[in-house]
């Protein structure tokens, strides 16, 4: 299910190390529930705080944000599988991993979208983006230009006038791919049926379930 994800990004990756220009900045990972979204995002953020050198950025920032501090256990628990407990130590204090690199990575809550005006970003993480209004995002792409960084969304299609920034960024990019045009948002979708990790049999009476209760639910 993450394949197409890791390849846009391991692409990126090798473009930015070799000083050459890239066609996008940020990579929107879209589906259903288990797909694989969060995990493929902190799989993304863990690689580039550790490459960051290669990139020369020393000591680079990277921030994991959710709409709240309740919402971020997510994102700790799919760091923690991804990393190593000797690459890091973590601050509860600061909410934050410093890899033995340098670079860091920290918890950043959404729930005042100007908590994302606080300087450089070089690795942005914004999960569950349906959850969040545009200028979470926007405040805190816009200081990854510092030094050539990154971002990387994941998120559900919306159902409420809360994501509805999704639609019109996606309604932006459609446009400029039918006139010929590159846009720096990639979009992935991201499907939960293939990921091989999940209990088919579980899986299949759940949605049995939902749909019976909530087709609209079950479309989203």
């Amino acid at each position: 299910s993450q394949v197409d994800a890791a390849r846009w990004l391991a692409w990126w990756m090798q473009e930015r190390r070799a000083g050459r220009e890239r066609d996008f900045v940020t990579l929107q990972m879209m589906g259903d529930r288990g797909a694989g979204k969060t995990h493929m995002a902190a799989d993304a953020l863990t690689m580039l705080a550790v490459e960051a050198p290669r990139f020369r950025i020393p000591d680079s920032i990277g921030w994991m944000v959710s709409k709240s501090f309740e919402e971020r256990d997510e994102l700790d628990r799919e760091l923690k599988a991804v990393a190593s407990a000797q690459w890091y130590r973590y601050v509860e204090e600061k909410k934050r991993y410093t890899f033995v690199n340098g670079s860091t990575i920290t918890n950043v809550s959404a729930d005042d979208p100007d908590n994302l005006k606080r300087g450089r970003v070089d690795w942005l993480l914004l999960n569950e983006i349906q959850k969040l209004g545009k200028r979470a995002y926007l405040n805190g792409l816009a200081r990854t230009k510092d030094k050539g960084g990154f971002s990387v969304l994941t998120g559900n299609w919306p159902t409420d006038r809360r994501g509805q920034w999704i639609y019109e960024l996606d309604e932006k990019r459609t446009d400029a791919l039918k006139a010929g045009k590159s846009y720096p948002v990639r979009l992935v979708r991201v499907d939960s049926k293939g990921n091989a990790t999940l209990d088919a049999p579980t899986a299949g009476m759940v949605d049995t379930i939902v749909r019976d209760l909530d087709p609209r639910l079950a479309a989203t």
